[in-house]
């Protein structure tokens, strides 16, 4: 006589429905499926989703919408996203679930381990002491002792405070993405034949004095203007950066890079201990 193991839940895979293709861009493309699928959070250009068969209780996964099989092909405003939702993601483990570590990683490729190798992500795996005990080491066993849907609501219903575009601050941060917004702006309307390197720069020249018009005959602390009088200037400041980064773009200088360098330059200019000597001799 064999031992019999009761375990009715595993009918739901054996018939439940088959998804063809990527599961992933599955996921992606039917957020009417969200609670079915098990998806924490959408954001921009990424999603959380639970792993159905976790390594651990409330092991999740953040995954792009795109559909790519390299990192470094990836549009580095959705790898900035990933990361912050990753980030946030470990937190929400540790404060939900008490984790008391959590494994962070990619496995890139089948020859790196990863399961759907067509379609890059990122596991987030929360530990505790001595969750590998023997059974794992003799039976080559997981044992998985919650339930898998009380731990995906427990994190679903907490998942808005920690992956909101507030707290992760995934709102437009790159100078790259704010780029691509210009550029489709201004193509969109034709306007490329007048931003011309002559016209953009002088541009930038009056933008800057009608931002130091608010300051003209004014000697205010910072903390003295008010909210309206700081949106107006906001609004020059950023017509200011607008000119520069299209002047940027037609010119086809990396702004990033070009900053990067002149600190460096200015590091050499103007080193450490001058400033020092200059501030001890009153300077």
């Amino acid at each position: 006589m064999f031992d019999c193991i009761y375990a009715p839940w595993r009918s739901e895979y054996i018939t439940g429905s088959k998804i063809e293709g990527c599961v992933f861009c599955h996921i992606a493309k039917h957020p009417d499926q969200d609670e079915e699928l098990g998806v924490l959070w959408r954001a921009k250009h990424c999603y959380a989703v639970m792993n159905r068969y976790p390594y651990t209780p409330g092991h999740f996964m953040v995954i792009p919408y795109i559909h790519i099989d390299n990192l470094e092909g990836l549009d580095p405003a959705i790898w900035q996203e990933m990361a912050a939702l990753t980030q946030r993601g470990v937190g929400l483990l540790k404060d939900v679930l008490r984790a008391e570590g959590v494994n962070i990683g990619m496995n890139l490729g089948a020859a790196a381990g990863a399961g759907i190798a067509e379609h890059i992500h990122m596991h987030l795996v929360p530990r505790w002491q001595r969750d590998t005990n023997f059974i794992t080491t003799i039976g080559h066993t997981r044992v998985y002792g919650v339930d898998f849907d009380a731990i995906y609501r427990k994190l679903r219903a907490k998942a808005k405070e920690y992956f909101n575009e507030r707290s992760i601050s995934m709102k437009c941060r790159s100078l790259d993405e704010l780029q691509k917004l210009l550029d489709e702006f201004i193509a969109q309307r034709n306007w490329e034949v007048y931003h011309r390197p002559k016209n953009l720069s002088m541009s930038v020249a009056i933008e800057a004095a009608e931002l130091m018009e608010h300051f003209q005959w004014c000697d205010k602390d910072p903390q003295d203007f008010s909210d309206e009088e700081k949106r107006e200037i906001g609004e020059e400041m950023a017509d200011v950066l607008h000119y520069l980064l299209r002047l940027a773009s037609v010119l086809g200088i990396d702004l990033y890079e070009a900053s990067k360098a002149k600190i460096a330059k200015n590091r050499k200019r103007f080193p450490v201990e001058l400033a020092e000597i200059m501030k001890k001799s009153g300077c």
